[in-house]
């Protein structure tokens, strides 16, 4: 090639700097498509998994790329696999909104019919709508529940986050009875050290302290009323955490057979690896969660969320254990995105303090 048609220093690093430009914008074209449709906190797995960078690789997808995601989270992102393609569609011919949605009237959030079904078939023994009370602005509904969710979802931090597994181990003692108060302060001050968290604890420690304290006579849980340690070979803290995923997931099929296969290895002889497992697995489970149609302005605001009943269970652990670690440090309830009330169609209710909850009579 001559010298004289290759392309300059200056020139390559330009147009190298340009195409990394484009790429970012075409990222934050399919981030935007799936948060505006109420998908939070899938954007990375679609590309770590599917291998997704824009809106013209999703609109590419078939049912069988979705192959990886739990079912539940699957059909919902076919259902935007022709909804995107309408919007490029749209977009190719100039009819576009000025807020960038598709004129055509498409619904591209998940609302919950009369029926008391989702849009997608399912009923609602087998979800939860979870409804979120905000004193922000309602024009900055969406940003507030993103970064919830991220907070809810990042594990990455050790000092603010506890593994998953370990919040289903202390939603379990949470509901806990003991008449053998020996047991309950031993518990209670391997707890402490968790609920203040930073690095002073070890889950190695807390799950011991865990599989001593469940085997005492005087320890009720009504989970345990129909279920015996012995009918799994495993530690009790292992037993539990399988107990609950299969209590949460008892009315969806799919989950228990996905939890068997990615996690349950029959005796779970590792216990490191099978707790590894399951934070992936309960980790992925937090896709579930989609916004239901718009917020709703009141003197502040409330948001609708849909998700499993195991990302519901994890949710509120997550919120109570938050609200413990402020508490602890001697602060309101932090990281909650100005969140402040919390109301699941099961029946869970938290408040970031007492001033934040109604009354029953409201709450019924």
């Amino acid at each position: 090639t001559a010298r004289g048609n290759e392309p300059q220093g200056d020139m390559a690093e330009v147009i190298s700097a340009e195409l990394l430009e484009l790429k970012k914008s075409m990222w934050r074209d399919l981030c935007s498509f799936l948060h505006k449709s109420g998908r939070f906190g899938v954007a990375a797995r679609l590309r770590d998994e599917v291998k997704v960078h824009s809106l013209e690789d999703f609109a590419d997808l078939v049912e069988a790329d979705f192959a990886a995601f739990v079912p539940f989270e699957g059909r919902r992102l076919v259902k935007l696999v022709p909804i995107c393609r309408e919007e490029l569609a749209q977009r190719m011919s100039g009819t576009m909104a000025d807020d960038g949605s598709v004129l055509s009237g498409t619904e591209t959030e998940l609302v919950v019919s009369d029926s008391g079904m989702t849009s997608d078939g399912e009923s609602d023994s087998e979800s939860v709508v979870v409804a979120a009370r905000n004193l922000g602005d309602r024009e900055h509904w969406k940003e507030h529940l993103q970064n919830l969710i991220f907070e809810f979802g990042d594990q990455s931090n050790r000092d603010t986050s506890v593994p998953f597994y370990m919040l289903m181990l202390v939603r379990f003692m949470w509901d806990a009875d003991f008449s053998d108060l020996e047991s309950r302060a031993e518990w209670r001050a391997a707890l402490r050290d968790v609920e203040q968290g930073g690095f002073t604890w070890a889950e190695e420690d807390v799950c011991e302290c865990f599989d001593r304290v469940v085997k005492q006579k005087g320890f009720r849980h009504r989970l345990l009323v129909e279920s015996s340690f012995t009918t799994r070979k495993c530690r009790e803290c292992i037993f539990v955490v399988d107990l609950l995923v299969r209590s949460c997931g008892k009315s969806q099929p799919q989950v228990a057979v996905e939890w068997q296969r990615r996690v349950w290895d029959g005796t779970a002889s590792n216990p490191d690896q099978f707790f590894a497992r399951a934070n992936k697995f309960l980790h992925d489970d937090i896709d579930s969660i989609c916004v239901l149609g718009d917020a709703i302005e009141t003197k502040s605001y409330c948001a609708f969320l849909h998700m499993s009943k195991l990302t519901a269970f994890l949710l509120f652990g997550f919120l109570e254990m938050r609200k413990r670690r402020s508490e602890a440090g001697g602060q309101a309830a932090q990281g909650l995105a100005g969140f402040r009330l919390f109301v699941s169609s099961d029946g869970r209710v938290f408040s970031a303090s007492q001033q934040d909850r109604p009354g029953w009579e409201n709450l019924r």
